[in-house]
């Protein structure tokens, strides 16, 4: 039984990576150079934007999108941790070992574009370019 509970980790944290790591590549967005030759991107233009419209700084907006996709992918998490717990897959210790892993995992992981998306706190952000929010 201990060898079907240590399985059931690996896997769900194999689930957990490959499911962030998708996400994350999921949010890359393609740049573009404007009139004056400079680099941006989709998001980037998208949240300028926003702030115009809003009549706000363009980090405010951008902050505050990354605060939300932030929230929702913790969300995202902790629903689905929880939903392998109920359904048995894994113990509530387990999920709780997970949640720490994410929180506290090398950051060089975010830097080799491994760390799957900004998650589980800790302020670190992968996905949009340039520190954007999309």
């Amino acid at each position: 039984m201990k060898g079907k509970k240590k399985f059931a980790l690996i896997g769900m944290a194999a689930i957990v990576a490959l499911s962030l790591l998708a996400f994350g590549l999921g949010t890359t967005v393609f740049a573009a150079d404007d009139e004056n030759g400079d680099s941006t991107t989709t998001c980037e233009t998208f949240i300028s934007k926003v702030a115009d419209k809003l009549g706000l700084e363009y980090d405010v907006v951008s902050d505050a999108m990354q605060e939300a996709r932030q929230e929702m992918m913790d969300e995202a998490l902790q629903e689905r941790l929880q939903e392998a717990v109920d359904e048995g897959l894994i113990t509530q210790e387990q999920a709780d070992e997970i949640t720490t892993w994410l929180a506290d995992r090398p950051e060089a992981l975010d830097q080799l574009g491994l760390g799957g998306g900004q998650i589980m706190g800790g302020g670190r952000m992968m996905g949009g370019h340039h520190g954007c929010g999309c």
